[in-house]
């Protein structure tokens, strides 16, 4: 520490690679068997400190910490403290994740971000690739990183996903360039293949997600392919409706997002998600908790909070975009949307999205569908009939060129209301 602190220079850094004394610490840290965690941790902060202060002269002995396997040391001393039962592991661990971080920093060049907009198939307006803040800021040690990376993806308890994922949102703030400088990492497209299973940590996960949108204004493409498969595979519903209450978001937030999720694939997936309610509605049986071996009310609960949610995402996704509403029928959409306007728990949301397909071109065949049904329906449906002729009343005042179209259907609403046999009418009211 002294040396560090007060005696390097070019010829001492040279003089500790040629006797290979990072070597030395490596091994010595990996075969202290009789030591505390927190005495091995301790350890690495020496270490650690001497890097920091060497990597403002030379690259020297971070490449040799490489060399020497000291990165793959770092992960497997995470995943063996994760696992210890002394009572101040948990404390160890979060040092040394705090130290691994600031190793992120350390290194003689500065990254820049490389290759982003290039290989992006959709731009926010006014976006720009941001600039390196500096030393202490920016990350210069990629494998400093990746062992954060690997660590999570191997992790086995909550709370070393936790502090992982809490360090790397804290090295994405700390610079707006690190997102970039670390794209070729992956990092969140990893990650949501294993999220599902974390429930603790899925807020956290997709606030990161809409850091990247609103914060550095970004279309993170790779990551919403990731976000389709994991909605597309997963069996957890409290991560499919954080996941869509994200993604609602993003659609309000910006018209290129209409575009973008039907590229990515969101918008099939979300129609697969609509199909599977509709199933669960006309058979309540299949009603079945996650682990699918029993009823369960709030699983029930939380199908239908996601069939909604799902509903108003589509909505905004078929506004305006006929391309979508093209997409969305070839899909089953339109029908399926159109099926489950009977059940009352999903219908305001249903009969949003079918008023955006009849705005839309071909439109003319969901408004017949939709007086079709008003039209049979039973007399006593009350309720139903008076929402179906809302949504008429709301596309005669508000829809574009729809004026005539839904002149035409009046007869049809006239002979369904006279069909209404429990109301009871005075003779002079009739007209």
């Amino acid at each position: 520490m002294t040396i560090s602190r007060h005696g390097l220079s070019v010829n001492v850094v040279k003089y500790i690679h040629e006797k290979e004394c990072l070597s030395t610490c490596v091994q010595n840290m990996q075969q202290s068997d009789d030591l505390s965690p927190l005495e091995i941790v301790e350890m690495f902060a020496g270490l650690s400190c001497f890097l920091k202060d060497s990597s403002d002269v030379s690259q020297t002995l971070l490449d040799d910490f490489r060399i020497w396997q000291g990165y793959n040391f770092l992960c497997d001393l995470l995943l063996r403290l994760e696992q210890a039962k002394e009572a101040e592991s948990k404390d160890a661990l979060k040092d040394l994740v705090n130290l691994i971080t600031s190793l992120t920093t350390y290194g003689v060049s500065e990254l820049k971000p490389a290759g982003v907009t290039t290989g992006a198939p959709f731009l926010l307006p006014g976006f720009a690739v941001p600039q390196p803040a500096g030393k202490g800021h920016s990350v210069r040690n990629v494998q400093a990183f990746a062992v954060l990376q690997n660590a999570f993806l191997k992790a086995k308890t909550n709370f070393l996903v936790q502090i992982i994922l809490d360090a790397i949102t804290n090295i994405y703030m700390a610079d707006s360039a690190n997102c970039f400088i670390l794209e070729s990492q992956h990092t969140l497209s990893q990650f949501a293949e294993k999220i599902s299973k974390l429930p603790e940590v899925q807020n956290k996960y997709f606030e990161m997600l809409e850091f990247v949108v609103f914060s550095l204004n970004y279309i993170p493409c790779k990551e919403l392919i990731s976000v389709s498969i994991l909605l597309k595979s997963s069996s957890s519903y409290h991560c499919s409706i954080i996941a869509m209450k994200t993604l609602l978001k993003f659609t309000r937030h910006d018209y290129i997002f209409k575009d973008v999720f039907r590229e990515v694939g969101l918008q099939e997936v979300m129609v697969n998600l609509l199909h599977k309610y509709a199933a669960l509605l006309k058979d309540p049986t299949q009603a079945l908790d996650e682990q699918g071996d029993s009823r369960n009310n709030s699983s029930v609960e939380d199908q239908k909070h996601l069939a909604l949610l799902v509903m108003e995402t589509l909505t905004v996704l078929l506004q305006g975009s006929n391309t979508n509403a093209g997409i969305f029928r070839e899909f089953g959409g339109a029908r399926c949307a159109h099926n489950i306007v009977k059940y009352p728990q999903c219908r305001q949301h249903a009969l949003m999205t079918i008023q955006q397909l009849v705005l839309s071109p071909n439109g003319d065949d969901d408004m017949g569908t939709l007086l079709g049904l008003m039209h049979s329906a039973p007399p006593t449906e009350l309720q139903l009939k008076t929402d179906i002729l809302r949504v008429v009343c709301i596309l005669s005042n508000g829809g574009k060129n729809r004026c005539d179209e839904i002149k035409k259907y009046i007869y049809l609403c006239v002979q369904c209301l006279t069909r209404i046999q429990c109301v009871v009418v005075h003779p002079m009211d009739r007209t």
